[in-house]
This record gives structure tokens, sequence and C-alpha cells, in this order.
């Protein structure tokens, strides 16, 4: 026997009449007495009221996968994709993360919360600890086993060296020292795990769900991890400080210890500095495993951005691309 489903639609038709009359009765009395209307509310005025406010919560709720996180200030005037606009550019990083600072929008976002290695992005994480337990002007005595000579980017610090935290952060961030990142981490009064905690700490304040520390320089172990919107609040925390703000602008400097007997030049990482209208920093990460890593900052025409890119065989060209495209493709409020 054939089945004839216009038989049903007479009887699906009156199920949805009269749950649509009961959502509406029980609906009228909390309506009528919450918004104080006056007149009596007929069927009709409550299903007008209804769909608006279904509406609104749809208009309010669209491409609010595209905002940060909610503990963050959001404004509605997001960036509008102009209709005419071209496909995002093909980027070689694994990760990648795009917010306009000033609306809270996402503008391009590509496996953002993969955990991936972070390399000597780490050292941003490094530089909020250290001043939140240091004074600028605090002196550092270098330990002989943060004097590196192989393997990773240094400042060239010396055994029993005096040099402030000051010029450590600038050694860090600019030349992204690891034996700065060392001196910094050994100068905590309970040692280099105290300070390792503290940075995990600050990543659990910062809510930074998919982000794990086990050392201050960014070298690669299988428990350090972070994810490209991670890095990127992480970093929009520390270019809230004024010093940092300032250090990760910074393409060239010489600073000394405190008695001047040690000289250390530093020339940032940051390829785009200075050859990129708008681009203010801000650090560099490398690894065999981690490949290129780097979160930028631009500010200019009247915006702010803030991204990362991870995992990239080319991450300059891939900050290029994203700037170019964003720019191109968005209307900002």
């Amino acid at each position: 026997m054939s089945f004839d489903p216009s038989y049903l639609l007479p009887k699906t038709k009156r199920l949805v009449e009269t749950s649509i009359q009961i959502i509406i009765l029980k609906a009228k009395a909390p309506i009528q007495r919450g918004c104080g209307f006056r007149k009596e509310l007929s069927w009709r005025d409550v299903l007008r009221f209804l769909v608006v406010v279904v509406m609104a919560g749809f208009l309010f709720s669209f491409g609010s996968n595209q905002l940060i996180p909610a503990d963050q200030k959001v404004s509605f005037l997001h960036p509008i994709l102009l209709a005419d606009t071209s496909l995002p550019p093909k980027i070689t990083a694994r990760s990648a993360y795009l917010l306009d600072l000033q609306s809270g929008f996402v503008l391009y976002d590509k496996n953002s919360l993969r955990k991936l290695p972070p390399a000597s992005t780490v050292k941003v994480a490094t530089a909020l600890v250290a001043l939140d337990n240091y004074k600028l002007d605090e002196v550092v005595v270098v330990p002989s086993t943060c004097v590196l000579r192989t393997g990773e980017s240094i400042m060239g610090l010396q055994p029993g060296e005096k040099i402030t935290v000051a010029n450590l952060l600038r050694g860090l961030l600019v030349a992204s020292a690891g034996d700065a990142a060392c001196a910094l981490a050994s100068h905590h009064q309970e040692g280099i795990p105290t300070f390792v905690a503290a940075m995990n700490h600050l990543a659990a304040a910062l809510k930074l769900e998919k982000t794990y520390f086990v050392n201050p320089t960014g070298s690669d172990s299988t428990l350090q991890y972070s994810s490209a919107q991670d890095l990127t609040i992480l970093t929009k925390k520390a270019l809230e400080d004024p010093f940092l703000c300032e250090v990760v602008k910074t393409k060239e400097i010489t600073v000394s210890s405190n008695d001047g007997k040690y000289q250390h030049y530093l020339k940032t990482t940051n390829e785009l500095l200075g050859k990129i209208p708008g681009i203010s920093g801000v650090k560099t990460g490398y690894t065999v495993k981690a490949k290129e890593v780097f979160v930028f900052y631009f500010k200019g025409g009247g915006r702010e951005f803030l991204g990362t890119v991870m995992g990239s065989s080319d991450r300059f060209s891939d900050t290029k691309d994203l700037l170019a495209w964003v720019l191109s493709s968005f209307r900002f409020p």
C-alpha cells in the first residue's frame, strides 16, 4: 500500500496552529505585565511582539562566533565585509587569527584554537610575569647557567653581569634573547619553576584555555603549547603596558650593564618593522618544530589590528597578505 503524505498535512497544520495559540496564551500575561502595556493585547499583538523578539535575538547573535571571548569589550559597530570582495588569501600558516581591536570583531580565523608550539612568542608571557614581579630599575645578577652561546637568539650576557630588568626586557622583546628570558626567570626568589608557574597562572587569569607553559624561553617541549587566538589575547594584555608597547616598536638599540662594562647591541627580529607602514610590533618565534610564528600589531588609517600566524613557512608574507586583504575587503565604521 502506498503512503500518501498529503494525509498528514491537515493534522500537521492543526498541530502547529494549536501550538502557536498555546504559546501566545501563555506569553500574553507576562508580556502585558512586564512591558507595562495599558490596553488589552490581542493575539496578533502578542504574535508581533514575539516575532520582533526572535528577530532581535537572531540579529544580535549573528556573527557572534566572530567575536572575542565574552569578558572582552565588544562594540556593536563592527566591520562589514564588502559584497564584491575577493576570497581570503591562501597563507602557509597552519593557524591564524586577526582581530579588529576597536570593535572586537574577528576579521580572519584559520584553526585559531589549534594547539601548536609557540616558540619565542612565549616571551610575551615572560615579560608580563617579570613586570608583575620586579621593578624596571631592579638589578639582576646574571647566573652562569644563563650564559648561552649557541642554539638560540641571545644578547650576550656575561656571568655575574649586573643589568636592569628594563634592559633585560629590551633584550627579550627586541632581539628575542633567550639569555634574557633565563636571567629574568632565574631572578625570581623561588626560582624558575615558580616563575613558570606564574606564567601559567597568568594564562589561566586571561582564560587562555589552549595555552600551557613549561619554560620562559619558548624552546620546544611536547608539553608546551598555545593557539593563535590565545597568543593574540596574551599580547593584547602586554600592549596595555606603556613600557612594553614602546619596546616592541624598537628596531635597534644598544643597552649596557649597570657599570657600563658590557654593551649589548639589539636588533629586532621583526622584519616588517619600519618596512610596512602601520606595523608596530610585536614578537617573532621560530623552532624546527614550531616553524615560523609571528604576533603582529598594526595601527593605521584610524584602525588597530592584532593578529597571530603559527606554523608558517613565511610568516611575514602571510602577514602582509592578510593585512592587504582585510584593508581592501572590509568597510570599517
